[in-house]
């Protein structure tokens, strides 16, 4: 079948799936490969990076496997086997009773007195001529110390009914069915036979069947404590100076009623401030920015604000997200965690605000909160409390590390190339030298057109006749008692500008321009350079004769090669022929040679070719010459 060509909507779509991979990888999203071993050797590249992650994966993989064991044996998938009762209840208890008897045979007293610790005796190694000392048994910790803490632990009814019924029944059992190794008679007897033991390594056992956790009110109330007034009895005068002064200070201070402590009706404690209606303070700017660092998914948990309402009105709070100024860093990924739902604190009651920075990439963010509070405790008309949350995601130490791993190496990569390429580039880097040329190497008059091309940079005057007409040009146009000529162009573009008449410039400056543009050289400083290069001509000869006598030997092997091939098919097309007529006809060799190498040099194709042939060959060799001359001008 052919090939189905590619149209101008299958490019779009091309372009369109390269773009969408480029912004979801800037997003952080993944399309699933359909290689999964690709797959998955990147995720196993990736948990290098946390080993939080990797902990976390091996353990998921260790519980597959044993998932799949439990499978295989009895059957049973793992959503049925999260509550086992045994396991979770009954075994508990089980070995709760165990280790408690244990404890006790261990902790009787003439156990204890009989027990000591082994020893194994020194010996000598033969070998290294060493004595090994002795080495004595370590005793458990219990033993050593002489005495044990046991911690008893267990499910209160409550939770066991949450857990374990109506899934298996909890409630409808019998005890005696639930309970068959605790209710046993074999264990009440041993407990009774060891009760002095048990009783020396445990006092009390609690009652964990009807434990129950009661919660505790946090709520923390300020005791305000009443103002003492000094007596008089407790003043002391220091000297005769100063009793006046302190009898003046007792009579004030005794004459002084006792007075309660002002009640709040409207009052709101922030962070341990209290702002109130009477004495309406401005509201803070220092302690409100809270500042969180953490890696990518790592939470942080910081307390922003506490309020307590420490008047006899119930306050209302009522959290909204500051968006009337541009923040240069906006939450877009939702980073914070805030509970702005609406707050209503009654009189004593406490409200702690809290905030979680738990970032997914790294980054800066910001959050601004404004906390509306009515009634008005501020002395302000807008009622708003500001908090500011700044969020700052670094990388972890396993990501930069690697990551600056792989950077070293493009950098050591790049270093070793420009290493390799410095050898090649030596001869560049390196100062040209050479030998001073010679300007003028003996002392001789110059003539008018050297120090014309001397004064005049990039112009080359070679005719006398040029200089004639250019002195005749300023001759004309100069005043009576102007000098001479100093064979300087700008002399003659400056008296020309000075000419008062319009015209006579413009005809002037065309003269000047027609005669100098056959003396421009392109920049080209010609100093009198008088220095002719021996050397660079000898090279150029030899290599343009040694082109040349190759190029004759080519041509004349050429023309050999062409002679013999149209001669060898002439020679085929004679004997063909000669033989169809006269069979027995006999010919010399060299006659029919000499013979057809005349008739061949006189055919049209064969010159022909010839000629086609020698002119080819001579564009190549003139080609060549032509490079040679180019190649060795600046020898």
């Amino acid at each position: 079948d052919a090939m189905k060509g590619v149209t101008v909507r299958d490019g779009k779509v091309i372009i369109n799936d390269i773009v969408d991979d480029m912004f979801h990888a800037k997003q952080g999203l993944a399309t699933i490969s359909s290689s999964s071993e690709s797959l998955y050797n990147s995720f196993e590249a990736s948990e290098d990076m946390d080993h939080r992650l990797k902990c976390w994966q091996d353990m998921i993989r260790d519980r597959l496997k044993i998932q799949s064991k439990i499978w295989k044996k009895t059957g049973k998938k793992p959503n049925e086997m999260l509550f086992n009762l045994p396991a979770t209840v009954e075994q508990r208890d089980k070995g709760t009773i165990q280790r408690i008897m244990d404890y006790a045979a261990r902790m009787n007293p003439v156990a204890l007195s009989s027990k000591v610790p082994s020893m194994l005796p020194p010996s000598l190694n033969e070998h290294t001529c060493m004595l090994m000392p002795s080495v004595v048994e370590t005793l458990p910790s219990a033993e050593k110390a002489g005495k044990v803490e046991i911690e008893v632990t267990g499910l209160p009814a409550s939770i066991k009914k949450e857990l374990l019924w109506p899934n298996r029944m909890f409630s409808q059992r019998d005890d005696n069915e639930k309970n068959k190794w605790i209710n046993s008679k074999v264990l009440e007897s041993e407990l009774m036979e060891k009760e002095a033991d048990i009783k020396r390594v445990l006092k009390y056992y609690p009652n964990i069947n009807k434990l129950e956790v009661v919660g505790v009110n946090g709520v923390r109330k300020d005791v305000t404590e009443s103002i003492n007034v000094v007596d008089s009895e407790d003043l002391r005068t220091v000297s005769d100076s100063t009793s006046s002064v302190v009898s003046a200070e007792e009579e004030q201070i005794v004459s002084q009623p006792t007075s309660a402590p002002e009640e709040i009706q409207v009052g709101l404690k922030i962070n341990g401030l209290i702002y109130s209606t009477p004495a309406k303070l401005y509201i803070p700017t220092d302690d409100l920015i809270f500042h969180f660092e953490c890696e990518p998914y790592q939470v942080q948990m910081k307390e922003v604000l506490r309020l307590e309402n420490v008047g006899k009105r119930v306050m209302i709070c009522d959290w909204t997200e500051s968006v009337k100024r541009g923040i240069a860093f906006k939450d877009r990924d939702k980073c914070f965690l805030f509970d702005d739902r609406l707050v209503v604190l009654f009189p004593g009651e406490v409200y702690v605000a809290k905030a979680v920075f738990c970032p997914n990439i790294i980054s800066l963010v910001q959050q601004r909160w404004d906390l509306k509070i009515f009634p008005n405790v501020f002395c302000v008309r807008r009622q708003i409390f500001t908090i500011q949350l700044h969020g700052k995601c670094v990388p972890s130490a396993e990501y930069e590390k690697k990551l600056n791993y792989h950077h070293r190496l493009v950098i050591d990569k790049s270093n070793k190339q420009a290493l390799r390429r410095l050898p090649l580039q030596q001869a560049s880097l390196a100062p040209i030298i050479e030998s001073p040329k010679l300007l003028c190497p003996y002392e001789r008059a110059l003539d008018e057109r050297e120090i014309f091309n001397a004064q005049n940079v990039g112009y080359h005057c070679e005719r006398y006749d040029d200089l004639e007409d250019l002195r005749s040009l300023y001759n004309s146009i100069k005043m009576p008692r102007a000098p001479a000529w100093d064979l300087r162009l700008q002399t003659i573009r400056e008296t020309i500008f000075h000419l008062p008449v319009a015209e006579l410039r413009a005809n002037n400056l065309k003269k000047l321009i027609n005669i100098q543009k056959y003396m421009k050289s392109c920049g080209e400083r010609l100093d009198g350079e008088f220095e002719q290069h021996y050397e660079r001509d000898r090279t150029r000869l030899i290599y343009v004769r040694g082109c040349i006598s190759n190029g004759i030997e080519e041509w004349e092997e050429l023309m050999a090669s062409i002679e013999s091939a149209c001669i060898k098919s002439e020679y085929a097309n004679f004997i063909s022929e000669e033989v169809k007529s006269s069979p027995d006809l006999q010919f010399s060799y060299d006659k029919i040679h000499d013979n057809m190498l005349m008739q061949l040099r006189t055919k049209k194709y064969y010159r022909d070719s010839l000629y086609i042939q020698t002119y080819t060959k001579m564009c190549d060799i003139t080609e060549n010459i032509v490079s040679i001359i180019e190649s060795t001008e600046f020898l």
